[in-house]
């Protein structure tokens, strides 16, 4: 249903829709930043199963502010987790697709190995302080 897609990816997750292309196609975007966006697309036929969706957002303060319209919405939170070099929060929309909204930490406060590889992991994001400090 893409009047109900585009309605939850702008109200609960805050994206702007900048373009709709006839019945089948919107493309919604951060604000007026076209590099981070969404391109939606109405399914073609039956039998096609919930895919995945990955919104990178700005920095931290981004996610938190989604963080709260997806609450303000009632929209639950499926996970929340920090793996080091980024933080993500996951989130279904109204057709079951499974969204990350991802923020990355600045290169200079990624976790790093002895050899300087990035240690990435998987560690419970506490969104409360996230909503404090965001």
């Amino acid at each position: 249903d893409l009047d109900r897609a585009i309605a939850f990816y702008r109200d609960a997750l805050g994206l702007t829709l900048r373009e709709r292309w006839g019945g089948n196609t919107a493309f919604l975007a951060a604000g007026d930043d076209d590099l981070h966006h969404v391109i939606l697309e109405r399914a073609p036929g039956p039998g096609i199963g919930p895919g995945g969706i990955g919104i990178r957002l700005p920095d931290r303060a981004a996610l938190a502010a989604a963080v709260r319209r997806l609450r303000d919405h009632g929209i639950p939170i499926d996970d929340a987790v920090d793996h080091g070099w980024c933080e993500a929060v996951r989130v279904r929309d109204p057709d079951g697709h499974g969204i990350a909204l991802v923020a990355e930490r600045p290169p200079a406060r990624r976790p790093r190995r002895a050899d300087g590889s990035l240690h990435h992991h998987h560690g419970d994001l506490d969104l409360d302080a996230l909503l404090r400090e965001g």
